[in-house]
């Protein structure tokens, strides 16, 4: 008889706000669900990527374009970015957001910042830390920003692992898992046996696919809103679903290779019949998800003294 898994605490590291939604919701809301306990750390505020509010603004005529948009600062984006990722997380349940605003152009790998991260490691404890793929074909820390966070997290989850009161100061944490979201390309197959670096953990998030549209949805700063959030989702973790036989998934690749005390056989496995034509289910088809009704529109830029969880949206603080 199988052991009942404990309830377990994660800590998913992201490089901008919009991949709280965008790179493993599904499997986040998967797991509050089951009980365990969930943190996100947001490196920065993505304060230029994907920023459709002001490029739309620009690519009106000069006389229509709003004066207030126009005339916003880095501090306004940033803040405006910073609470849409506070109400992604509060939407998904995750129980505390770490924030540290660096700026989203170039990033180094350096020993300050995966301390950095060190230290958030140290404070959530985390079971499992899910992060961006640190390298890949056409991925590395030196042109991706994704890929050198994804470094960074793995480095510093290391550093806590290695730790030793004697030398830093403090007790070791050893993380029990990492597992890292890919690049679209990473997930175009779910044959083991292909070339380069293939996903080996495929999520059913079919039960939570209205989850993750509507958490697409208040990614209101990259106009990712209403008909985008679906098309996005039945794309691509539909494809991804259609590869892994369900109506949508989401793909992780492993940081090593796990032990088990018998073959990984699941029972519904065993039991299966064989199909000819064996296609994943309709089960939901995106398009059909109501829209959100229940989050206001928040206004950009966010009104002078709030950005919407009581801060300043002139004098940010380190986290949220």
């Amino acid at each position: 008889m199988s052991t009942p898994l404990r309830k377990m605490k994660i800590l998913i590291v992201h490089a901008h706000p919009g991949d709280i939604a965008c790179e493993g919701a599904g499997t986040v809301a998967l797991h509050v669900e089951r009980g365990d306990e969930v943190h996100c750390l947001v490196v920065s505020d993505g304060e230029r990527h994907h920023n459709d509010m002001l490029h739309r603004e620009y690519n009106k005529p000069a006389g229509e374009r709003d004066a207030e948009v126009m005339g916003t600062d880095v501090n306004d984006i940033k803040a405006y970015k910073r609470d849409e990722a506070q109400r992604m997380c509060d939407f998904l349940g995750i129980k505390k957001m770490y924030a540290f605003g660096w700026s989203d152009v170039c990033w180094s790998v350096s020993h300050d910042r995966i301390e950095q991260i060190a230290e958030v490691i140290r404070e959530v404890k985390p079971d499992i830390l899910l992060t961006h793929i640190p390298w890949g074909e056409l991925q590395t820390p030196q042109i991706d920003v994704h890929a050198s966070v994804g470094q960074m997290a793995r480095m510093a989850a290391r550093y806590c692992s290695d730790s030793l009161p004697q030398i830093d100061g403090h007790n070791p944490h050893h993380v029990k898992g990492i597992y890292y979201f890919p690049m679209m390309g990473m997930a175009d197959t779910a044959f083991n046996l292909g070339n380069g670096t293939v996903c080996d953990i495929w999520i059913d998030i079919t039960s939570v696919v209205q989850k993750k549209v509507h958490v697409i949805e208040l990614l209101v700063s990259q106009g990712y809103q209403g008909a985008c959030a679906r098309k996005i989702v039945e794309a691509r973790e539909g494809r991804w679903g259609s590869l892994c036989g369900c109506s949508y998934a989401e793909p992780w690749v492993r940081d090593r290779a796990v032990r088990y005390a018998h073959l990984p056989v699941r029972p519904e496995d065993l039991d299966k019949k064989y199909v000819p034509n064996d296609l994943p289910g309709d089960l939901m088809i995106c398009k059909d998800i109501p829209p959100r009704t229940d989050i206001p529109a928040v206004p950009f830029p966010l009104p002078a003294n709030s950005n919407g969880n009581g801060a300043s949206k002139k004098h940010l603080p380190a986290s949220v």
